[in-house]
């Protein structure tokens, strides 16, 4: 009896001692994820801060403080006054206005003479996943050609049931597959986008690689056209059916000796040459005006390691200083490691 009673105590100590240690460890994450997120807040303000106290139009590297943070930095916390150890906190700052805006592809045209921002973006979407290798076999479905997603896109983003049908004057054909759905199988046809990573799944065709290979090209922020000094190499292909990879790194290489300004249309040109530079910056016809020399919408992506988990956030910030869109906080996501 005496050998039970000791175990049954023993039993009874282990299990309280690691329950114990199980609290411990639950309140110490919920404390780290409180003090992460306050961090994290404070690591987005001063990104606000860093946007709203730029003041030149067009993006320059060599006086824009929020530029230093484009390819992101990272800063023990004893830097920031931070007296926990382990802790580690990076910044992102990045221009979203270098990239495709996936919403001017939102088709307010009538059934098969599509409006003009569809008749401008659809080939540039289009060019961009063929350069990508958008289309080829796959290893998560049947390939489906860029024609039809790019179709498909329009169908999800246009507020009727039609299915989306154009020719461009170079020739590609798109034709979407909207009328051909069931009731069940319908578009949502409310003409946004909310997530391109989680939301774009639901289009067809539009499978997790062929997702992911655009993802970095894309913007789902509202504006009208790209700021080309931020685009990167593939978006600035995409913009026009004759700019060439070589081409696209001279813009690139300029733009960090002089970012573009007012001048435009004469500075491009100096560079691609007329014909590309009229494509690019004309207002009339479906060809033009897909560029600008300033962007005012911004990424920033905040995180936090601390000891065994780590903690983001993102927002998405204008040059007011305030959520582009009118968002509220930054979102916050969480990893623990055990």
């Amino acid at each position: 009896m005496v050998i039970l009673m000791i175990a049954i105590g023993l039993t009874i100590l282990v299990a309280l001692g690691d329950s114990t240690y199980i609290a411990m460890r639950l309140n110490s994450a919920a404390e780290r994820r409180v003090k992460a997120e306050y961090i994290l807040k404070s690591a987005v303000n001063v990104a606000a801060v860093l946007i709203e106290n730029d003041k030149n139009s067009q993006e320059d590297p060599l006086t824009d403080d929020w530029m230093k943070f484009q390819q992101g930095l990272e800063a023990p916390g004893a830097m920031l006054g931070i007296d926990e150890p382990n802790v580690r906190v990076s910044l992102l700052i990045a221009s979203e206005q270098g990239k495709i805006p996936l919403l001017q592809l939102k088709d307010t045209g009538a059934q098969g003479n599509p409006s003009t921002n569809v008749q401008k973006w659809a080939p540039v979407l289009l060019r961009l996943m063929k350069n990508l290798g958008v289309g080829n076999s796959t290893a998560d479905g049947p390939p489906v050609v860029p024609e039809q997603l790019v179709a498909n896109l329009v169908d999800y983003l246009d507020t009727n049931k039609d299915a989306f049908s154009y020719q461009s004057p170079s020739g590609e054909s798109f034709q979407g597959t909207e009328n051909t759905l069931s009731e069940e199988e319908e578009l949502r046809n409310e003409g946004k986008i909310e997530s391109v990573a989680s939301e774009l799944s639901a289009v067809p065709g539009f499978t997790p690689d062929v997702i992911q290979k655009i993802l970095p090209y894309v913007s789902i922020s509202n504006f009208a056209a790209v700021n080309i000094n931020a685009a990167p190499e593939q978006v600035l292909m995409a913009l026009d059916a004759s700019m060439t990879q070589q081409l696209a790194a001279q813009i690139i290489q300029q733009r960090e000796q002089q970012p573009f300004t007012t001048g435009l249309v004469s500075e491009l040109t100096a560079i691609v040459g007329g014909s590309i530079a009229g494509n690019l910056t004309s207002a009339s016809g479906s060809g033009g005006n897909k560029v600008t020399h300033s962007g005012n919408i911004f990424e920033v992506i905040a995180k936090v390691d601390y000891g065994n988990a780590t903690f983001m956030a993102s927002a998405t910030l204008n040059k007011s200083g305030g959520r582009a869109g009118g968002g509220g906080g930054p979102k916050i996501e969480s990893l623990l490691i055990y």
